[in-house]
């Protein structure tokens, strides 16, 4: 499966946005677990630096050739093309067909060729009856280079939470129907990467789905993959996650240094009072409240970065659809990170103590 690499937003000590340019496509999904007759629903894939006049973007199902073909709703700055967004019509919404795995890709020059960048998102439906507890996707790492045997520090198995044993739970990998009807699947290597969906049934009507996409790496976590091997890693990445085929990272938003993107300082707010930018190109950028149902602070989006990054809640957000506070004490994408002790209380987007307006 192709992954994406996103690229983090800088903030420099004169708060004018940079970018790291060896990254750029990802996607977002605006209420990735929203119910089938509420909120507006939105596939946007963008890129860091701005895209070229003659880029299109084509955003499909990733299970289906009925493909929307190439998206006509732009995102666009005073002068920039940034990506492009797909919302969901109503009957759409109603009858649950938005619901599953999309990818992304930037037609150049009109549709003339495919480039190489693809992004992926997940849309599922929000039910109270078989949740994963906000995790959309799981990244596991093999032993050692020469072995697909998970790693100590990979998760030994994804779950669902399930409200009524009365009901049968049916596991797909990719298209394959799995034995296991429980709520628990235990991983056992790197040879279960893929895209797991899970449906709870009753006398063969599935009443519930759900799906969790597992990423395999291709080398130890404190390797990379350089083309022809595994090489041990020099970099740290204190509040973001390992590349996989370089030895540098995929930062949470926000969080960087203009030197090296390493994830290891906080982003102060931009000149505008925004922390929220996800594009830059010179004086222009992009922020959540410029995309189609976006809003000031991000809320209900689920930002895929690719990579072993994955899909995971913007910063100060978790939950199935991104859309519950970090509790207090915590603060990054899926409220992953710990609040230092000499400030228990940090701003929960950026874990800086300073208060932001964006609450």
């Amino acid at each position: 499966m192709e992954l994406i690499f996103m690229l983090l937003l800088l903030i420099t000590e004169a708060g004018a946005p940079v970018v790291n340019p060896e990254q750029g496509f990802y996607t977002i999904i605006q209420n990735p677990a929203a119910e089938r007759s509420s909120r507006n629903v939105y596939i946007h894939a963008l890129h860091t630096t701005s895209l070229e006049s003659g880029d299109d973007i084509w955003i499909h199902k990733n299970d289906s050739s009925d493909a929307p073909g190439v998206i006509s709703t732009e995102i666009e700055s005073e002068t920039l093309k940034w990506g492009a967004s797909l919302g969901f019509s109503q009957q759409e919404r109603s009858r649950g067909s938005r619901f599953g795995a999309y990818a992304a890709n930037i037609l150049a020059e009109a549709g003339s060729a495919i480039r190489d960048d693809c992004a992926y998102g997940l849309i599922r439906p929000r039910s109270a009856y078989l949740r994963t507890n906000g995790i959309y996707t799981v990244t596991v790492y093999p032993e050692t280079s020469v072995s697909n045997q998970l790693s100590s520090d990979s998760p030994e198995f994804i779950q669902v939470s399930s409200s009524a044993a009365k009901y049968r739970l049916t596991w797909r990998k990719d298209r394959k129907r799995l034995l296991n009807t429980k709520p628990r699947l235990a991983l056992e290597s790197t040879h279960g990467a893929g895209l797991y969906t899970v449906k709870r049934t009753r006398r063969g009507k599935s009443w519930a789905v759900t799906q969790i996409l597992v990423i395999a790496a291709t080398c130890p976590s404190t390797d990379y993959w350089d083309g022809s091997a595994c090489m041990s890693r020099t970099q740290t990445c204190t509040y973001g996650v390992p590349k996989d085929a370089a030895d540098d990272c995929t930062c949470m938003p926000f969080i960087g240094t203009r030197s090296s993107p390493l994830c290891g300082s906080t982003v102060e707010k931009s000149a505008d009072g925004g922390i929220h930018v996800l594009g830059s190109d010179g004086d222009e950028h992009l922020q959540c409240h410029d995309l189609p149902g976006g809003s000031s602070n991000c809320k209900g989006m689920l930002i895929c970065y690719g990579d072993l990054y994955g899909c995971k809640c913007a910063n100060g957000w978790q939950g199935e659809n991104c859309d519950k506070p970090c509790p207090l004490g915590s603060w990054g994408a899926d409220c992953s990170e710990d609040c230092p002790e000499a400030t228990p209380d940090c701003n929960r987007f950026i874990g800086s103590p300073d208060a932001v307006t964006v609450d």
